[in-house]
């Protein structure tokens, strides 16, 4: 990339995407690679496992509930409440669940259960 911005020449939007998903030198995250890991049961050991090494104030969790199904939500409820207990103490709850939990559903009574809409990406079942 600094010899095609040397040439004149544009990076290519793939390559810029693949840099930034996988942190390579780059200003956000100091260029340390990104995590991606799922949470597919509601086993608090498993949860537990999932959150071990994981630093709240950098964590960004979302949640995909197409239909919206009871394991889903409790998943999702063990998670907030992770979160909430190690951000929570000196910050109102709506605050940090604003910047660190996403939604996205097909669901619209779920999306119409979320305090902030801003926060639920609707997606066609």
């Amino acid at each position: 990339s600094v010899l095609a911005s040397r040439f004149g020449m544009v990076e290519a939007p793939t390559a810029r995407i693949r840099r930034n998903l996988l942190g390579e030198a780059g200003p956000v995250n100091g260029g340390a690679a990104r995590r991606l890991k799922f949470l597919s049961t509601i086993d608090p050991i498993a949860a537990a496992e999932v959150v071990s090494d994981l630093d709240p104030a950098s964590t960004l969790i979302i949640s995909i509930a197409l239909r919206g199904n009871e394991e889903t939500g409790l998943g999702t409820k063990t998670l907030k409440s992770w979160l909430l207990h190690a951000l929570g103490t000196n910050r109102r709850p709506d605050h940090v669940l604003a910047k660190h939990m996403m939604l996205v559903t097909g669901n619209d009574h779920i999306a119409s259960i979320i305090n902030k809409p801003e926060s639920v990406h609707m997606v066609p079942e």
